[in-house]
């Protein structure tokens, strides 16, 4: 737990304005887990953990020996250092290696209008204002439940009664997890799950006095704040979309009555079906962001529509994750060939919404519905969202990485990435689409010995490293237009990228490269013009560690 106070003097020029007072608390909680330690506890899964580095000791010492152990007495096969099913099937279970938890919460409030000076530690001569609770960070509940800290300050006279105060009182509020878990169901096989979520809120209003009722008020109120959290998509990732057909944009627009009469069913407010839209319940029409927004998540998420949250503030975060596997090379039909080939996947995506902020016509009843309609006959929410987005990337989707016997480094990578997002003000939908094809070459030629001296009587001999990458990205943008019916390809680009380089270490302080790079671009519009850049040239890079 951390807190800060801060007290500023009004400026001298301005004193009836009062003085401005600050705080703010961090409550944080990191915790690691060692899942093996754990483990270690139960007498069985222990046997077994140490078992398994018997063998492992015993094959990394010589693998045929262990393979071929004889038993002295009936000349068997020994099996004393073997794994049994039930053992194996206990590693598996055990694969959970570590887990890592972080958890963290800001709050801070702001108050302009403070009449009181300081004496000590913060306080007031009198020592009461504005409170040891208030200095030490505390946020909420001052003298009663659910009682700001401004009505609290305004009912002990601590607040300059001046209605011309215009500078807001301001609460914040921001949460912040994160959690790794390393997994590893077997050997050489790694697994690294993520999960985050971030959220921010900024609570604003003026606070001042009134002469007309004798009492202070609070004007003007907004709330604005934005979310962000992993998220998981794949299983529409790979539904074939294009400019004229999309059967994940065609959920979405099912979705969307389906998401209306679960609202309505909730919502006392809601009487019969909409005025405008067939299909819809009264004040949740085609177009309704409640309608909009929960329906788009459980389009694209693949979730069961009528199970999908009605909220887009996702409680608990989706897990994203890193695969790689390092055993193929010792299989023996590959071993002979490579010295090492390693296979990876990785998968994140982010579901965010960015700049959302409370609409002040918003009313709701006593259950927390909203009471108010708009000109469209839809109810007006609590919230105003701008845009509401999610971004996947496979990156990759499939990558070998491969050393050959001979140096030779190859790289094969494919990755896919989209980034959707439904706008609100004008009700359509983006997709940003693309595709990567990626071969790397690599190879050192040790000891290569220039034909020319750099000193008299001296040739230099170091090791040159060449590398040759060349990738293809497909991209593509498509605008969905919810209102008018229309799909669109508004930007794509096929992206063709070379790069070429050699480095020799001349000394330890002093490396040499030559390059060679060129990105050609190839629009998918016929209104866009091909163009391409290319940049070569030499380089010298001195170390002076």
């Amino acid at each position: 737990y951390a807190s800060t106070y801060k007290w500023q003097r009004a400026p001298f020029a301005a004193d009836t304005m009062g003085n401005t007072i600050q705080n703010s608390s961090k409550v944080s909680i990191n915790g690691r887990f060692n899942m093996t330690s754990l483990y270690n506890k139960v007498p069985y899964f222990k046997s077994v953990i140490k078992k398994q580095r018997m063998v492992q000791r015993s094959r990394g010492r010589n693998q045929k020996a262990a393979r071929q152990t004889k038993n002295e007495k009936d000349g068997v096969k020994s099996k004393k250092d073997k794994l049994n099913i039930l053992e194996h099937g206990a590693l598996f279970m055990l694969a959970l290696k570590n887990v890592s938890v972080s958890y963290s919460e800001d709050r801070g409030t702001l108050l302009p209008g403070y009449n009181e000076t300081i004496f000590g530690l913060g306080m007031s001569p009198s020592f009461d204002a504005p409170g040891v609770g208030f200095i030490t960070g505390q946020q909420s509940s001052f003298g009663g439940d659910e009682v700001s800290f401004q009505e609290f300050a305004a009912s002990n006279g601590w607040l300059v009664q001046e209605e011309n105060l215009n500078s807001f009182v301001s609460n914040t509020y921001s949460e912040n997890l994160n959690i790794t878990a390393s997994l590893e169901p077997i050997k050489d096989l790694r697994v690294n799950l993520t999960a985050t979520k971030n959220r921010g809120v900024n609570n604003q209003e003026f606070f001042r006095w009134n002469d007309s009722l004798g009492v202070y008020t609070s004007e003007s109120p907004i709330t604005t704040g934005n979310f962000t959290t992993s998220y998981s998509t794949w299983r529409t990732a790979f539904v074939p979309s294009n400019v004229n057909k999309s059967s994940t944009y065609d959920k979405f627009i099912e979705n969307r009555a389906i998401i209306s009469q679960r609202l309505a069913k909730g919502n006392n407010n809601s009487n019969g079906d909409h005025q405008n839209d067939d299909g819809y319940q009264e004040g949740y029409g085609e177009t309704q962001q409640d309608v909009l927004v929960p329906a788009f998540m459980a389009a694209y998420s693949g979730a069961p529509v009528g199970l999908a949250s009605l909220s887009p503030f996702i409680q608990i975060p989706k897990f994203n994750w890193r695969i790689t596997y390092n055993g193929l090379s010792k299989i023996p039909a590959l071993k002979q060939y490579f010295q090492s080939v390693n296979l990876s996947h990785s998968y994140r995506a982010t579901f965010q919404m960015g700049g959302y902020n409370s609409n002040l016509i918003y009313q709701e009843d006593s259950d927390g519905w909203p009471l108010v309609f708009d000109l469209n006959q839809n109810f007006i929410p609590e919230f105003q969202f701008n845009t509401v987005s999610f971004s996947e990337q496979f990156s990759p989707l499939i990558n070998f990485d491969m050393t050959w016997k001979n140096s030779l480094i190859t790289k094969v990578e494919f990755g896919k990435s989209r980034m959707v997002a439904l706008n609100m003000s004008n009700a359509q939908i983006t997709e940003d689409r693309s595709k990567e094809y990626v071969i790397g070459l690599g190879y050192k030629f040790k000891d290569l010995i220039l034909p020319f001296e750099i000193t008299p009587g001296k040739k230099l001999k170091s090791d040159l490293k060449c590398r040759a990458d060349f990738s293809i990205r497909d991209n593509k943008t498509i605008i969905r237009k919810i209102i008018e019916e229309q799909n669109q390809e508004t930007a794509g680009q096929w992206v063709f990228t070379i790069k070429l380089s050699a480095d020799y270490q001349m000394s330890k302080q002093v490396t040499v490269r030559l390059f060679f790079d060129r990105v050609a671009n190839r629009p998918v519009l016929t209104r866009s013009f091909p163009n391409s850049n290319t940049n070569a040239g030499i380089s010298l890079r001195f170390s002076l560690s």
